[in-house]
């Protein structure tokens, strides 16, 4: 299913609220990039709150209509994003995004809420 095709990784935690909108918003972004809506991207939300659980993350993108695939991080998976990418990759307030290329390369992305144009733009360079 996920092979040959990029991944978003939208790094996210439904317990800051402030940072909900932003999350929204960077969801609406990678809903525009017509690659996403021709299934030739998978996006994954990511909840790195250790206090949540799946089931809840699920239910809460519901809401919004987010047709990409959610998932909780373990502890492990997290740490491991901070040590591969630093502190912006597992801080919501920076609304961190993660791509995954075909070819197993990973990047992640500038801080702050990305346009659909610069998804497209970064695809076309990275990937």
């Amino acid at each position: 299913m996920f092979a040959g095709k990029p991944v978003l990784v939208s790094v996210q935690s439904v317990a800051c609220p402030s940072c909900i909108l932003q999350l929204i918003r960077q969801l609406e972004e990678i809903s525009r990039v017509p690659a996403v809506q021709e299934g030739k991207i998978i996006v994954v939300s990511l909840d790195i709150d250790p206090s949540e659980n799946a089931g809840f993350i699920a239910s809460y993108h519901d809401r919004f209509n987010f047709t990409g695939y959610t998932a909780h991080s373990p502890t492990d998976l997290s740490v491991n994003l901070f040590h591969t990418f630093g502190p912006f990759a597992i801080d919501p307030a920076t609304v961190p995004v993660i791509l995954v290329c075909p070819d197993g390369r990973d990047l992640l992305l500038p801080t702050g809420v990305k346009t659909a144009e610069n998804f497209n733009a970064t695809l076309v360079k990275e990937c």
